[in-house]
């Protein structure tokens, strides 16, 4: 596959993942995908499936920005560089994610995603206790 078509899956991808609009993300991946993020290990479309409707659900008005490197492809892998926004408890956040794909058969195979937790934690927390439970991890 080239560069091109591997980011064109990818854009395809990621925009229906913050519409969302899972039925046109799982045509995208393979059967055995498996996406490993903060929050766990989530394996096949089902496993991602769980994990993306309980973000959709817990994180609302989700936005995805190119940033930094954006989408760079190198034979069958691909990192993608970006800034996800949203809403948790009505309250606005948006964190840097770094994001490794790898494509079999023109699928998404295997998805990595990073972003910093705690900063997430540090927007969000309200009241005196919480910020200090959270700005006391390190």
């Amino acid at each position: 596959m080239s560069d091109q078509v591997i980011e064109t899956i990818m854009r395809d991808f990621i925009g229906a993942l913050f519409k969302p609009d899972l039925d046109k993300v799982f045509p995208l991946c393979a059967e055995d995908v498996d996406w490993v993020s903060p929050q766990g290990t989530f394996t096949g479309k089902d496993g991602v499936k769980h994990y993306w409707s309980w973000l959709a659900r817990t994180n609302y008005d989700l936005t995805c920005t190119d940033s930094g490197l954006g989408i760079t492809v190198k034979g069958d892998k691909a990192a993608y560089e970006h800034v996800i926004g949203g809403k948790f408890r009505g309250i606005k956040c948006q964190t840097p994610v770094m994001c490794a794909y790898e494509f079999k058969d023109g699928k998404v195979q295997h998805l990595r995603t990073v972003f910093d937790r705690l900063a997430l934690a540090q927007q969000v927390a309200k009241g005196w206790l919480p910020k200090s439970i959270v700005n006391s991890a390190w």
